[in-house]
C-alpha cells in the first residue's frame, strides 16, 4: 500500500524515532481502513519533516488513494522542484494529474518518469493510458505491451485495466483476434471483471455461441448495467439464444425488462420461453391451442393460469413485447376478448385483472391495434365509446371502460379526450394516458417546430410521405444503447468532432442506437414525413439527446442543396421508396466528404419472394391500406386461404405482427428490389466504392470458408454468388458500407 519507511537522510535531518514509529503507525492504520488516524499521523509527519522526500512520497500515495489529488500535486511539485528526476514522484504526480484529467502535465510527468526507467510497468501503462484518454493511439499499443512484459509489478486493478485497454486498442486496429486472446487470459487468471466480459463478447460478436455465456455471466455480475443487457438483446437479435429455462434467466430478463437501454422486442423469444419454466409441462401447447373466447375464458379463470397471468414477469412483457408468431398473436387477442366479455356480462375486473388490462392497452398501443376483431368486439367497443362520450368527467367507475376502449383503438379518438388531463388514475391508468394521450399530444405540439428544407415536389414522393404521416414508422417504446468500451475510454474532448447525416430518420429509433458511437459528432436527421420527425423529436428529449441532433423536414432529393458536408451518413431502407433511388443516392452522396463513408441498405429481389406473392394476392383480393382493410387481409393470411411458394411465409416476418410494418412491408405506395450486381453498378454510378458487407459472424465465416481467397470479403460478385446459394442471407435488407472515392 505505501512505502517502507526509511531513517536515511535526503538532505534533511534524519527522522527521529518517535516519527518513524508515527509513520508506521500511520501505514497500519491506512492499511486497517482507519483514514482518520492515518490522516492524523501523516498531517504530523508533514508537519514534522516537510523536506523529506521520503515522508512526503509516503503522505502523497495516502493522500492520492482518498482522492485528494490537488493536494497530491502540490506536495509533490515542491519534491520536484529540488529533485525533478525522482522517479517516484513524477509517477505518482502524473498519476494525481490523470485522476484530474489534466492529460497535459500528465503526460509530460509520466514521460519524465519512462525516460528515468523505459522499462517500468507502472510507468509504461500509466503513460500509455494518459495517450490512450487523449486518443492518441498510435503510441498506446508499445506502451501497453511493454507493461504488459512486466504486469506482475502491477497493481490486481491495473492488471485487470491492462487487459481491458490492450483489447480496447486492438479492436479498433481492426485486430479482434488478438484482443479476444488477452482477455481470455485475463479471465482464465481470474484478473477479467464484467467490463473484460462485455469486451470479450464485443470481440467475439454476438452471434458467436460461446458470446451469449459471456454476456449472461456478465448480467449475474452486475444485473441491472446497461451494456450486458444491451448486448443480450443484441445476441437474441442474431437468434443466440438461451438453450435452457432458469430462474436466474428468468430474473435476467425481468431486469431487461425493466431497462430504458434495452430493445424488449429482441428478447421476445426467451421472453415466451421462460414465461412458462415454472409451469405444468403442457400448460404452453394447451394455451396456445385453445380454440375461441369461451375455450379460452373457461381456462383464463382456473388458478393456474391466473397464476401465470398476473405474474409480473407476464405483465411486463406484455406491456413491451409485440408477437412474434402467429400463435402468440392469437394468445394475446383471446386474452383481451376474455376481459371484453367479462366487462360486457357487467362484472368488475378486479385489480389485478385492471393492471392486465393496462398492460394489454399498452401492447394494442404499441403494435398499433393490429389484432382481428370480432363483429361483437366491435359492436360493443362502439358502445363504450359512446358510453364514454356521453360522460361530462371520468370519475374511478368509468376507468374499467378507458382500459377496455384503450386496447381496441387510442384514447384520443375519444371526441371528449381532454378531459383525461383531469383523471386522478391508478398506475396502471396512467401508464396508458400518458402513452396514448399525453406523449401524442406532446408529438403534436412538436410538429409545430419542426424546420423544413426544400418542398416535395415529386408525386412518388408525396404519396410516401403521406403513408407515413398516417403511420409513423415504427412505433418503439425503448431502444437498445450501448456504449463502447473502446470509445469511452477516450475523454470527450479528444474525440474527433465528425457530421454525420441520417438520411431517413423515421421516428428516431435509428438514431438513439447510432449515437453513441459517435461521442463528439454533430447530427442532422432529415425524413419526409413530419409525423415521423415529431415522434422522432419527442423521444430524442426522452434520451437526452435534443439538443445534439438537428432534425430537418427534407425530400432526399432536395437534400443535395445542403450546405453542409458529412464525414459519415447513414440511409438504410429508403432509397428503396424513391421514384429514382439512383437520384437519391447521388443526391446524399454529393454531401459527403471525398473519402467519407456511407452506411446504406437495400431490399434483396431474391430474399422478398414471399412479399412479392403477398402483394400480388393483395391486389387480386382488393384489400385497402386502411387499417381495418390491413387487419382483414392478415386475418385471411393467417387462415391459410393465402398460400406462398415460399419457406418462409409472410406471417412469420416479424414486421406483420405491427399495423405501420405490416403496412410497410406489404402495402408500401413504392418499392424498388434490388440485386447486387444492380448495386455495384449504382455504387460506381454514384462515384462510391464498396467497403464491406455487414452480416453475422457466422454469415462472415460462411462466406470466408467459401472464398478464402477474398480475405476482405469485398468482392460482390461473390456475395452474389453466395445470397444465390442461401437466399434468406439478406431476409432483412442488404447492408453495407461505402467509400467515396
Amino acid at each position: 500500500m505505501g512505502m517502507a519507511v526509511s531513517k536515511r537522510n535526503q538532505g534533511s535531518s534524519a527522522l527521529s524515532p518517535k516519527l518513524i514509529a508515527d509513520l508506521q503507525m500511520a501505514v497500519k492504520f491506512h492499511q486497517d481502513n482507519d483514514l482518520k488516524n492515518a490522516e492524523k499521523l501523516y498531517k504530523k509527519a508533514l508537519v514534522a519533516s516537510r523536506n523529506n522526500p521520503d515522508v512526503v512520497i509516503l503522505c502523497a500515495i495516502f493522500y492520492q488513494q482518498i482522492g485528494r489529488h490537488k493536494y497530491v500535486i502540490t506536495l509533490l511539485k515542491k519534491i520536484l522542484s529540488k529533485e525533478p528526476l525522482h522517479l517516484k514522484a513524477q509517477l505518482l504526480i502524473g498519476k494525481s494529474y490523470l485522476a484530474e484529467k489534466n492529460y497535459v502535465a500528465a503526460l509530460n510527468a509520466l514521460s519524465q518518469a519512462h525516460s528515468l526507467d523505459p522499462n517500468d510497468a507502472e510507468v509504461c501503462f500509466k503513460k500509455g493510458f494518459c495517450h490512450h484518454k487523449m486518443g492518441q493511439l498510435d503510441f498506446v499499443l508499445s506502451l501497453y505491451e511493454k507493461a504488459y512484459a512486466g504486469i506482475g509489478a502491477l497493481a490486481g486493478v491495473d492488471q485487470t485495466s491492462l487487459f481491458n485497454h490492450l483489447a480496447d486498442v486492438l479492436m479498433v486496429k481492426g485486430k479482434p483476434q488478438d484482443a479476444i486472446s488477452y482477455l481470455e487470459e485475463a479471465l482464465s487468471k481470474n484478473l477479467g471483471d464484467y467490463s473484460s466480459l462485455v469486451r470479450l463478447v464485443v470481440a467475439l460478436g454476438e452471434g458467436d455461441p460461446s458470446s451469449l455465456k459471456h454476456t449472461l455471466n456478465a448480467m449475474v455480475l452486475q444485473p441491472e448495467a446497461d451494456e450486458a443487457m444491451a448486448l443480450f438483446a443484441f445476441s437474441c437479435e442474431k437468434k443466440n439464444l438461451p438453450a435452457a429455462t432458469s430462474p436466474q434467466i428468468k430474473g435476467l430478463i425481468i431486469n431487461c425488462l425493466n431497462s430504458r437501454s434495452v430493445n424488449h422486442q429482441s428478447i421476445a423469444v426467451p421472453w415466451v420461453r421462460n414465461m412458462f419454466f415454472s409451469c405444468d409441462k403442457n400448460m404452453k401447447g394447451y394455451l396456445f391451442k385453445v380454440e375461441g373466447a369461451d375455450d379460452f375464458s373457461e381456462m383464463a379463470e382456473t388458478q393456474e393460469f391466473r397464476d401465470l397471468f398476473f405474474d409480473p414477469y407476464f405483465y411486463l412483457g406484455l406491456k413491451n413485447i409485440r408477437p412474434i408468431n402467429i400463435e402468440m398473436e392469437e394468445f394475446y387477442r383471446l386474452l383481451r376478448q376474455h376481459f371484453l366479455l367479462k366487462i360486457k356480462d357487467n362484472k368488475r375486473l378486479s385489480a389485478e385483472e385492471l393492471t392486465l388490462l393496462g398492460a394489454m392497452a399498452e401492447q394494442c398501443y404499441l403494435n398499433e391495434f393490429v389484432f382481428f376483431e370480432t363483429e361483437e368486439e366491435i359492436d360493443f367497443i362502439e358502445k363504450t365509446k359512446e358510453k364514454l362520450e356521453g360522460l361530462k368527467f371520468f370519475s374511478e367507475q368509468d376507468h374499467q371502460d378507458i382500459l377496455l376502449y384503450a386496447t381496441y383503438a387510442p384514447l384520443l379518438n375519444l371526441s371528449n379526450h381532454q378531459l383525461l388531463k383531469d383523471v386522478n388514475a391508478s398506475s396502471y391508468l396512467d401508464d396508458v394516458i400518458e402513452i396514448q394521450f399525453r406523449e401524442p399530444l406532446h408529438e403534436q405540439k412538436l410538429k409545430s417546430k419542426i424546420k423544413s428544407f426544400g418542398s416535395i415536389k415529386n408525386e412518388v414522393s408525396q404519396n410516401v410521405r403521406s403513408q407515413y404521416e398516417e403511420n409513423p414508422y415504427p412505433r418503439w417504446k425503448v431502444e437498445s444503447v450501448f456504449k463502447p468500451y473502446h470509445s469511452k475510454m477516450i475523454d470527450q474532448k479528444y474525440h474527433q468532432d465528425i457530421n454525420v447525416l441520417i438520411a431517413g430518420c423515421g421516428t428516431g429509433k435509428h438514431i438513439v442506437s447510432t449515437f453513441n458511437f459517435y461521442p463528439n459528432a454533430r447530427f442532422t436527421a432529415i425524413d419526409i414525413s413530419k409525423a415521423s420527425l415529431s415522434y422522432a423529436k419527442r423521444k430524442l428529449i426522452e434520451y437526452g439527446l435534443d439538443d445534439k441532433v438537428d432534425l430537418l423536414h427534407c425530400d432526399i432529393l432536395d437534400a443535395k442543396n445542403m450546405d453542409k458536408q458529412f464525414d459519415f451518413i447513414e440511409c438504410c431502407g429508403v432509397l428503396h421508396h424513391m421514384e429514382k433511388p439512383l437520384e437519391g443516392l447521388k443526391s446524399i452522396t454529393s454531401l459527403l466528404k471525398p473519402g467519407g463513408k456511407i452506411k446504406l441498405a437495400y431490399y434483396s429481389t431474391l430474399a422478398r419472394q414471399s412479399v412479392f406473392a403477398a402483394r400480388d394476392y393483395i391486389q387480386n383480393q382488393g384489400f385497402e391500406p386502411t387499417p381495418s382493410g390491413i387487419r382483414q387481409c392478415r386475418k385471411f393470411m393467417t387462415e391459410e386461404s393465402f398460400s406462398e411458394a415460399t419457406a418462409f411465409p409472410i406471417y412469420k416476418w416479424t414486421d406483420f405482427h405491427s399495423l405501420s410494418e405490416c403496412r410497410d412491408l406489404m402495402f408500401h405506395v413504392q418499392e424498388t428490389c434490388y440485386n447486387l450486381h444492380e448495386i455495384e453498378a449504382s455504387l460506381q454510378e454514384a462515384g462510391l466504392e464498396f467497403e464491406c458487407m455487414l452480416v453475422s459472424s457466422a454469415v462472415h465465416q460462411a462466406y470466408k470458408d467459401k472464398f478464402p481467397e477474398d480475405t476482405d470479403a469485398r468482392g460482390l460478385k461473390n456475395w452474389a454468388e453466395f445470397e444465390e446459394e442461401n437466399p434468406a442471407t439478406f431476409a432483412a435488407m442488404y447492408q453495407f458500407r461505402a467509400i467515396k472515392k
